[in-house]
């Protein structure tokens, strides 16, 4: 016998031991007048470990095949998932407890009626929407794209029942390593569902090609493809979530294939044309914002061309819509974090001009490229200031108490501010006074004369701030990583005896760190992934170096900067 510890929505015991709890668990009624059958097997999981990964340099480049592009990609998560479980090297992993007893659709039956889910699948399914709904947005309500889109989607995409089996199960044995294989099994089953889904997608055929540009043989096929929004949104599931599974893991590959993939999603619902643009379904939207979170997200943890964002410049929307639909992951600032993925992009390609010193000619090289970097940096700069964010009353309210449209105010502000501070921290040229708010709008001060330092910890402070204004049980919360890392990161004592410093002692500085320390912590507590691990392991590294450089009288002017560390450390991960 097991006592009951009458923890909601399920019984802590018996998640632990991964069976549904009879006394708390919502059971979610399934038909069960069809019977079922064994899973057939698919070709389609034989080629999508069957060849070698892209570059990551240039992804999906010199692909004849989309589908070919998107399953060579994967193969790396492949074998990320099978480092990730304690028994892959010992035996090959099973689906007996996961497969899907599917049929063919009969008539005008949906997917969820043919199909009669395991205990083990419901206690799954009941977590995502009591549990995941709520960690992986900054607002949670019946507008929670996550809970009302996912809902109606589930009914026919198997793919898309598969992908929250996954990171449902991935999230709730995160400290569970004995049940790690348990979420293996589901991520593995979605995989497979994705490359099933992905060979049987239809290729339309231009009537009259376009001859006015000459685009790559995978640009012109992903245009032709009629991507449906569900396999659109497990793709990016999968790919967002597996880290989930794996904290080292970055879900790069699938981001090289999701990028063609949205493509052709575009195209196919006409929405590269503006007109069609304007008129956006609330999915669609949902869909274009979480690609630029993604991006922006994943930007800060690999090296790529700026150019392999411009896929997204045509859904940077203009803040004076009559109205705003926010987005669970980017709030009210999607174009945001656009500029946020440029950014990071930016800066690190400017870290890696560092290689180019033991490079003959390489100073000549290194000063050509960086002329260039400067350049890009300061018209995206000069993006960033002339961006205004959306005015309270045209934000819809969402229908969560925990996260009013200030909320998601702040928090696009923040990351506006963040990505300014990027941007100075690596182009020091550009840090020439202090930014100021007017009027809603963000501007240069005019007043010369300040350091970069100065400059950099100004902007620091001005997140921090708006953050700690923001109350812990905010839905914004799970979306405050980065801002945190970005800000804290730049706690330096040192810069604090600057011209900022007279009205800045060192105690404020610390206590400024141990804000972050708390809000990190009280994010893992309340997220519950490992991944807020590597935040705090690499904001204590930095804060370390830090203090251990100022102790020993260095020279304050040396630049240390969370992505060394991180790399260093092999602490890459989604940092969102």
């Amino acid at each position: 016998r097991v006592k009951c510890d009458e923890q909601q929505p399920s019984c802590h015991r018996c998640v632990k031991i991964g069976v549904s709890c009879p006394g708390y668990g919502q059971r979610i009624k399934w038909s069960t007048k069809h019977e079922r059958r064994p899973p057939q097997s698919s070709s389609a999981t034989k080629s999508y470990i069957g060849v070698s990964n892209p570059s990551p340099l240039q992804p999906g480049a010199d692909n004849a095949d989309y589908v070919s592009t998107y399953t060579s990609s994967m193969r790396i998560a492949k074998k990320a998932c099978e480092r990730s479980s304690p028994v892959a090297h010992t035996r090959a992993v099973s689906l007996g407890d996961t497969s899907t007893p599917m049929r063919k659709s009969v008539g005008n039956e949906t997917f969820t009626n043919l199909y009669t889910p395991t205990d083990r699948q419901s206690l799954m399914l009941n977590h995502y929407f009591v549990v995941i709904c709520q960690v992986i947005s900054n607002f949670d309500s019946a507008a929670n794209p996550f809970r009302n889109e996912v809902s109606s989607m589930l009914d026919t995409s198997p793919l898309l029942y598969h992908c929250i089996l996954s990171l449902s199960a991935a999230h709730l044995h995160q400290n569970d390593t004995g049940q790690a294989n348990i979420s293996l099994q589901y991520q593995t089953e979605a995989i497979s569902n994705l490359s099933k889904q992905l060979a049987e997608t239809s290729v339309v055929k231009s009537k009259e090609p376009d001859t006015t540009r000459v685009e790559s043989s995978s640009t012109q096929i992903s245009k032709s493809l009629t991507v449906k929004d569900d396999v659109l949104l497990g793709a990016i599931l999968l790919g967002i979530t597996s880290a989930w599974h794996d904290a080292s893991s970055t879900g790069l590959p699938h981001l090289y294939g999701t990028r063609q993939l949205f493509k052709g999603w575009t195209s196919s619902n006409n929405l590269d044309h503006p007109d069609r643009r304007s008129d956006m379904t609330p999915v669609q939207t949902f869909l274009s914002s979480s690609m630029m979170y993604w991006e922006a997200m994943s930007s800060f943890i690999h090296d790529q061309n700026l150019d392999v964002l411009d896929y997204l410049e045509i859904f940077d929307q203009s803040s004076e819509a009559s109205s705003v639909t926010p987005c669970p992951w980017t709030g009210v600032g999607s174009s945001v974090f656009l500029h946020l993925a440029k950014a990071g992009t930016l800066v690190r390609n400017k870290r890696a001009l560092r290689s180019l010193d033991f490079v003959k000619n390489g100073e000549f090289h290194r000063q050509a490229l960086h002329i260039d970097l400067l350049n890009e940096a300061s018209s995206l700069e000069q993006a960033i200031l002339s961006y205004e964010l959306p005015v309270m009353y045209r934000v819809q309210d969402v229908g969560d108490p925990r996260t009013p449209p200030d909320h998601l105010l702040v928090i696009a502000r923040c990351y506006q501010l963040s990505t300014l501070l990027e941007i100075y921290r690596a182009f020091p040229e550009l840090a020439t006074s202090n930014i100021v708010e007017d009027s809603g709008r963000l501007r240069k001060s005019g007043v010369e004369g300040s350091t970069q330092p100065d400059v950099v910890l100004q902007l620091a402070l001005g997140i921090l701030k708006r953050l700690r204004g923001i109350p812990a049980s905010s839905g914004t919360v799970s979306t405050q990583t980065l801002p945190l890392l970005i800000a804290g990161s730049a706690l330096r004592q040192s810069f604090a005896s600057g011209a900022i410093g007279s009205q800045f002692p060192n105690t404020d500085m610390l206590h400024f760190r141990e804000f972050v320390r708390t809000r990190v912590l009280h994010l893992y507590r309340t997220v519950g992934l490992r991944i807020i691990k590597h935040v705090a392991i690499i904001l204590n590294e930095v804060w370390s170096l830090m203090d251990t450089m100022d102790s020993e009288g260095a020279c304050i002017q040396r630049e240390i900067h969370w992505i060394d560390v991180m790399c260093e450390m092999k602490l890459e991960t989604m940092l969102g």
